[in-house]
């Protein structure tokens, strides 16, 4: 890729659908782009509703910039219609028909990005689109993932997977946080559904995928 002009480069972007994961990647893609690479936003009509007009300003100072939009199949995965979005469920019972839907996406991807031109050059997608692996793999392009957590959250949760203490706690017990350069004090009823599993899974999903909403 290092050979490879940047005008032929593409580079393709795939949020996962809730504000917080949505905004950093589109502000991430606009980099990308003022650097004249080609580059394309893969959202649903709905979402893409949010960021277009700073889209068209970018457009319009000289960015190889563009939106692609897939449709997202709400009726086939038992949601609302215009369910497009984690922060419009009307309840986290559908959380898991939203899950499906974004692996129904599987061919919708798969088709849309074999039409582009250049070809796709990497994709960055959301790790919580895990139909975007496979898509990857078929397309023969590289594939770069994006975590929007940062790097306190994710040594806690290396240490902890490591050392295991919170398994050795009640739920509203505190323990100490092992690894960390100051005192860090949890309990285990605060830790993700991954680290919980006695919890509420589908609300600590939730929470986990939405999180950047609020940071």
């Amino acid at each position: 890729m290092d050979s490879t002009p940047l005008n032929h480069l593409h580079f393709v972007f795939i949020p996962l659908m809730a504000p917080g994961h949505l905004l950093s990647m589109v502000d991430m893609a606009k980099l990308f782009a003022r650097r004249k690479v080609k580059v394309s936003i893969v959202t649903t009509p709905l979402n893409s509703i949010q960021f277009q007009a700073s889209i068209d300003r970018e457009i319009q100072s000289g960015s190889p910039i563009q939106i692609l939009h897939v449709q997202f199949p709400c009726a086939e995965a038992g949601l609302p219609e215009g369910c497009e979005s984690v922060d419009t469920l009307p309840s986290m019972d559908l959380l898991n028909n939203f899950n499906i839907a974004m692996e129904l996406l599987q061919r919708p991807l798969e088709e849309l990005l074999e039409k582009q031109r250049p070809f796709p050059s990497c994709i960055i997608a959301d790790k919580h689109i895990i139909c975007v692996a496979r898509v990857a793999d078929k397309l023969n392009v590289p594939r770069i993932i994006f975590d929007g957590k940062n790097c306190f959250f994710l040594l806690c949760n290396h240490n902890l997977n490591k050392c295991k203490v919170h398994e050795a706690v009640s739920g509203e017990e505190k323990f100490l946080v092992p690894g960390m350069p100051h005192r860090i004090e949890l309990r285990r009823s605060q830790l993700p559904g991954i680290l919980n599993p006695g919890t509420d899974l589908k609300l600590h999903a939730y929470r986990e995928k939405d999180e950047g909403m609020t940071s």
